[in-house]
């Protein structure tokens, strides 16, 4: 099998994984400055998950302006929801510009969220903490399920590649589901150091889905000189 990526992919990849591989080096050398400094709120790796998640916006949204004319209503609906989740997602990292602008949160926030800010994902309904529940559990479940076993069933089931096609699923290169699993590893190792380690693998995990989102195997899907075919 030939590993061929481009020159944009190569340049991200080892962004990711030189600020990872810092990270985890950093986090068992010195964990203070990990959790003070590295991961800390509005600190340097906070900010580039934002940048990822501005940019997976910025793709589906660029995707859904070249494609308006030559795809199916629900291919663009696809693409416009995961243009606002992304964007979405981004806001809520950084609180809405909470912290940006000065601004304090509303008496809701400061009682129903457990860092008292104001964001959806660190809400608290009764015992339950919505990012454990939602962001831990869940999102890890969907996660493992798109990198592991849906590239498998897309490569050996027609009808999976047919819905991929007309859900606009991009499919994961394998040099990009070898660096999930990477990233993935290393939370036995970073759980022994830090209770800040899931911003790193956060970063870590934002950014592959950037380059799996901007650079997937299925690339036709998004040219819009090729009609997609389907088996």
């Amino acid at each position: 099998m030939t590993l061929k990526l481009d020159k944009v992919e190569i340049a991200l990849l080892a962004f990711m994984f030189f600020h990872f591989l810092i990270g985890v080096f950093t986090a068992v050398t010195n964990t203070e400055y990990f959790d003070t400094v590295f991961t800390v709120e509005d600190g340097v790796i906070e900010w580039y998950t934002v940048d990822a998640l501005i940019m997976c916006s910025a793709v589906c949204g660029w995707r859904f302006f070249r494609l308006r004319k030559v795809r199916s209503p629900l291919f663009l609906g696809i693409l416009g929801f995961l243009t606002l989740l992304f964007l979405f997602g981004a806001l809520e990292e950084v609180s809405w510009g909470q912290r940006i602008l000065g601004r304090e949160s509303s008496e809701f926030f400061q009682e129903n969220n457990a860092q008292g800010e104001t964001n959806f994902h660190n809400l608290v309904v009764g015992e339950t903490k919505l990012n454990r529940l939602i962001f831990s559990r869940l999102l890890g479940f969907l996660v493992i399920s798109y990198i592991v076993i849906f590239p498998v069933l897309y490569a050996k089931l027609g009808w999976i590649r047919n819905l991929a096609t007309t859900f606009a699923v991009p499919v994961p290169k394998v040099v990009y589901i070898v660096s999930y699993l990477i990233v993935g590893l290393s939370y036995p190792l970073l759980d022994q150091f830090s209770t800040k380690k899931g911003e790193l693998l956060e970063f870590g995990g934002c950014f592959l889905f950037l380059l799996i989102l901007a650079f997937p195997k299925n690339a036709e899907l998004y040219d819009p000189e090729q009609k997609p075919q389907k088996d």
